[in-house]
């Protein structure tokens, strides 16, 4: 996929200029973040002023437990290394300068991890020592309320399972229900949504694995659904979610989106959208700081350095801790008490245009979900300019990886490499037989021929 990058005039002085986490940090995430800082920071005699928020696609309280357990695995997804995607390039830093480290072995695995988890700290703790207010920005996913799957599903068995749970209210069961009878499973219904040629296509869902999306918005999302396909990225949402490669259980919660949908909340003014915290950042008795803390990973089915109960040990996760605080500069989405705030306002905001400055999108599209890009275009409407960079280099058809900066340049020694091959090529050619050689030569003239005649 092409970088996104989309640029306009306008003042945007008062206008919140935002940068987006959206895929799993690395050391140059770290880098760019300070970039985007010291872009919009101005200093006004001995104070420094600066509009720059920083939102995440992470559930505060998920990361929260996630740090008071001993297995990695359960942090939330943007906050660990990609163990289930053997073979790419992830975008680093090293010595001060850009670098790519290759997804091959399980060392790999331990060192992107810790690169991932001490750029974590690094960024928040950056944001607290400069007064950046930080957001997570996204929702526990039994309260997601988005849902598209490449499959209707089954009806019946739906329905059964949603009069099974123990857990639902009654007036919450007979409101799943009726959308599954109506609008999801209703006559006619699988011909209101796109197919591409090969008949594919993605549906609205209220079921995904274990989870019964007991808040569940069908009209956001069909608006989203509509919002992608005027944006002309369905077709590439059609062949992704139906893609294993990319999306392992062919469905999304469209998280990223979601996290779009919060960050328009950042200026709320009823005070029910965010809890508060400050972050403490760990330090060691004897050494100062210490950036991470050695626990085991384990429980990942698609792992692909281990099986599902094999602990691998040595495996840093970032050592930070969160204490609730009215004032603090770090704020998670407060799903419980805001999640009609939230979908009312993304319903309103969704044909709305520069609403935000200037945004940077850190994201992974492709790698192993599908909501990348719609998040990224629905950035690109809202804001004034947008820079989005993807955190890895894709794994070629060849089995290695390849840039996806365009082609490199070949200089006089590639050139000369190529010539020599060629001519050793032909040595090799003539020490065959004359008269398979002949025959060649035949062919290639026959075939010659019959080009020159069709042009």
């Amino acid at each position: 996929m092409s970088e996104f990058v989309a640029e306009a005039v306008s003042d945007t002085n008062d206008k919140p200029n935002i940068f987006f986490i959206i895929g799993a940090p690395t050391k140059l995430t770290f880098s760019e973040f300070q970039n985007f800082y010291i872009k919009h920071r101005k200093e006004d005699g001995a104070a420094t002023k600066h509009n720059v928020k920083l939102a995440i696609c992470a559930d505060i309280d998920t990361h929260k437990e996630s740090l008071e357990c001993e297995n990695v695995f359960k942090t939330p997804t943007n906050f660990r290394a990609h163990g289930d995607d053997i073979g790419h390039a992830f975008l680093t830093m090293k010595d001060g300068v850009e670098h790519e480290k290759s997804l091959e072995t399980l060392e790999d695995f331990k060192e992107l991890q810790k690169d991932t988890a001490e750029s974590i700290y690094d960024i928040l703790k950056y944001a607290r020592d400069n007064d950046i207010h930080t957001y997570f920005a996204s929702v526990p996913r039994k309260l997601r309320p988005i849902l598209l799957h490449k499959e209707l599903g089954d009806k019946d068995k739906q329905i059964k399972m949603i009069e099974d749970d123990k857990k639902l209210e009654p007036d919450v069961k007979d409101e799943l229900k009726k959308i599954l009878e109506e609008k999801i499973n209703g006559e006619g219904v699988e011909t209101k949504y796109s197919k591409d040629e090969d008949g594919k296509s993605v549906y609205p869902h209220i079921i995904s694995g274990p989870y019964i999306l007991e808040k569940f918005d069908h009209d956001l999302t069909t608006q989203i659904y509509n919002k992608i396909k005027e944006k002309g990225i369905l077709e590439n949402l059609i062949k992704n979610i139906n893609n294993e490669k990319i999306s392992k259980h062919g469905a999304t919660f469209l998280a990223d989106v979601i996290t779009v949908g919060c960050a328009l909340l950042i200026d709320d003014k009823t005070e029910t959208a965010w809890k508060h915290y400050d972050i403490s950042f760990g330090e060691d008795k004897d050494k100062g700081e210490k950036k991470t803390k050695t626990k085991k990973y384990w429980e990942n089915s698609n792992f692909k350095f281990g099986n599902l109960k094999c602990k691998i040990p040595d495996v840093e996760q970032e050592n930070i801790s969160y204490e609730e605080n009215a004032s603090g500069l770090f704020h998670g989405f407060d799903a419980k008490k805001a999640l009609t705030t939230l979908t009312d306002e993304m319903k309103k905001s969704l044909d709305l245009e520069n609403f935000w400055g200037d945004c940077y999108v850190w994201h992974d599209a492709e790698l192993n979900d599908v909501d990348d890009e719609p998040a990224i275009k629905l950035i690109e409407q809202l804001s004034t300019t947008v820079n989005a960079r993807r955190s890895y280099n894709p794994v070629s058809s060849g089995g290695g990886y390849k840039k996806s900066y365009g082609k490199k340049k070949k200089t006089k020694k590639t050139r000369r490499k190529t010539k020599n091959m060629r001519k050793k090529s032909k040595t090799k050619t003539k020490t065959k037989t004359k008269k398979k050689n002949t025959r060649k030569k035949k062919h290639y003239k026959k075939r010659k021929s019959k080009t020159h005649k069709k042009r």
